[in-house]
């Protein structure tokens, strides 16, 4: 009934483990798969920055000097705006009243 007997899996895994094991091993030779990635990437990152074997006596390089910063003119001062002054508004029954109160 597919129970497994000791340490061997039951044939519908060890099915599907020999298709996953052979899928690998063909993506290995494919040009452009995932494998490529990890086989040649060193060699080309070391090519790139034209590396070359380390010496057996290590110099330091030499101090690049740092060039002077330029001076940065200051920004010009923002004219100061002045807000708009308010609009006047209709006078409204309120205001007629508290008129009135005053007068009194």
């Amino acid at each position: 009934m597919g129970q497994k007997k000791g340490n061997k899996p039951a044939k519908g895994k060890s099915k599907k483990a020999k298709n996953m094991r052979e899928l690998n091993r063909k993506g290995v030779d494919k040009e452009g798969s995932d494998m490529d990635a990890f086989t040649t990437e060193p060699t080309i990152v070391a090519e790139e920055r034209g590396e070359r074997p380390a010496s057996p006596v290590l110099q330091a390089p030499a101090p690049v000097p740092a060039p002077a910063p330029a001076p940065v003119p200051a920004p010009a001062p923002a004219p100061v705006l002045e807000p708009p002054a308010p609009m006047p508004r209709p006078p409204s029954p309120i205001d007629k009243i508290q008129e009135d109160m005053l007068e009194k």
